[in-house]
Order: C-alpha cells, then structure tokens, then sequence
C-alpha cells in the first residue's frame, strides 16, 4: 500500500523522527516536506533528491515571484508567475527536477513602492529552486513557507499551486469539495459507510456573524467495489439527493450555516 503525507514546516523533526521518515521512504511512502528545518537532515535531503550540501537560508524575499516550470505540474491551472514573499533556503538538486523556481525582486520593497504583482522583474530565468521533485521515489521539497504565504495572502494561484503538489505527492483525493474560504471538512470511515463534517468558518475570528455559504459541491470517489445507498442530513434526518457517476458520489449542499454532519451509507454494487 502506497502511504503520502504533507510535511508542514509548522512541525519539527527531530532525530528520531527524521529516521522514522527515512523507514517510511523504505515502505514506499511518498512525502511533500515544507520549510527549511526538515532539509537539515541529509537523510531527508537525500530522499528528496538534493545533493550533500546543507541548506542555507537566504534574505527575505519581499517582492518576487515563484515560476512555475514548463511541463513541471501538468495539474496546475493557474499562472505562471506567482507573487512570492518570504525566506527561501538555498539548495542544490542531485537527481531532483525542478517544478518551481524564484524570480528575485529587482529592489527592496520600500524602493519599490508597488506590492508584488506590480514589481518589475530582475530577470526572466533563475535556477534557485522553490519546489523540486525526486522523480525515483516522488518525494518533494518546498525550500519555503507555502503555509506562510497562504495563510497571509490566499491567493487563487497560490490556493492551485498548493493543490497541484498535493495531487502529485498524495494522489486524486478521493474527496472534493467546492473551495469556499473558511469551509473545513473532514471524511470519517465508520461501518456501512462513512460520515461527513462540515464547519462553516468564514469570516475573522472570532466568528461573530455567520456567513451562509452556498452550492457546496461535493464529489466523493468510492472503491469500484462498493456503490452509494443513501445520503442523509444527520441533525435533521432529511434524505439529501444524490447521484452516482462513474463510481462517484455527486452531491450539493444548498447552504451551510454553522456546521453540519452528512451520513453517507454504502453497500456492494
């Protein structure tokens, strides 16, 4: 059984924790490592394909641009150049490919005087890496914060980029969900079917006022084995409507308001 994972760099990585990925890597897990701190260990540099040389945290980057590589993240829809902020470490690929890469600011951002989609730019090419991929064993390394740049930004291209390497490293999630800010769901397994939990977040913490969210679409991929027999609104009871297509369970919520749990029961097709 193949296993991914997503390595924020919010997490630390101890010794001992690095070589239980190294044994993970043995077993045929695949990982996206973010951030620098995981890219000290030469184990874990090794699995992501860089070459021996420890990485070296750069200058902080306040108006660039991450470019996405030609042919790189075939699932990637959005532009090519990215506004970028933030501290990239400096590393060197050995058997990694290159997805993405940084194009510098052409000056400080208090001579710039423009955020950065509007700073011009240094040059078209750079072969500094911002997302390189081992193509023996599919592991990843992000030589910075995409959780950072998320979080402070939330960009559509950076929401797309972020979905593209998850879909390369973990695979076609089996549960999709229209891409509401603020909307969290989570997929719970339980016998003769599995439940689904919706928190409804949108808007500044605290949640004050609740703001509806509308027409959430969901699709939920089912193992060819097994078919959907009804879906129902756990609060309420309601049967919601449903349809299945190509072993793909379709379903649209009209509204959240706070959260909700939805049961969808399955069976043998």
């Amino acid at each position: 059984m193949l296993l991914s994972l997503r390595w924020p760099d919010t997490v630390d990585i101890t010794n001992k924790l690095a070589e239980s990925l190294r044994q993970f890597a043995d077993r045929g897990g695949r990982l996206l490592l973010e951030g620098a701190q995981a890219l000290r260990y030469p184990e874990l540099r090794a699995l992501c394909g860089l070459d021996s040389t420890a990485p070296k945290e750069g200058a902080y980057q306040s108006a660039a641009y991450l470019r996405v590589e030609a042919g790189g993240l075939t699932a990637y829809s959005g532009a090519e150049l990215v506004p970028f902020r933030g501290r990239v470490a400096r590393v060197f690929p050995d058997t990694a490919r290159m997805l993405a890469t940084l194009v510098p600011s052409f000056a400080p951002l208090d001579g710039v005087g423009a955020p950065p989609e509007r700073a011009s730019l240094l040059t078209p090419h750079t072969d500094i890496p911002l997302c390189l991929e081992n193509p023996v064993n599919g592991w990843m390394a992000l030589p910075f914060s995409l959780n950072a740049l998320l979080d402070e930004f939330g960009l559509s291209d950076l929401k797309a980029l972020a979905t593209a390497l998850l879909d390369r490293v973990i695979g076609t999630p089996r549960l999709r969900v229209t891409p509401y800010p603020g909307l969290i769901v989570h997929q719970f397994a339980a016998e003769g079917g599995m439940l689904l939990h919706l928190v409804n977040g949108a808007g500044k913490r605290p949640l004050t006022t609740v703001i509806p969210l509308r027409d959430i679409h969901l699709s939920l991929s089912l193992p060819p084995e097994q078919t959907v027999t009804a879906v129902r609104e756990l609060h309420s009871g309601r049967e919601l409507p449903f349809r299945m297509q190509d072993g793909t369970l379709r379903l649209v919520l009209d509204s959240l308001e706070v959260w909700q749990s939805i049961w969808v029961a399955t069976g043998p097709r």
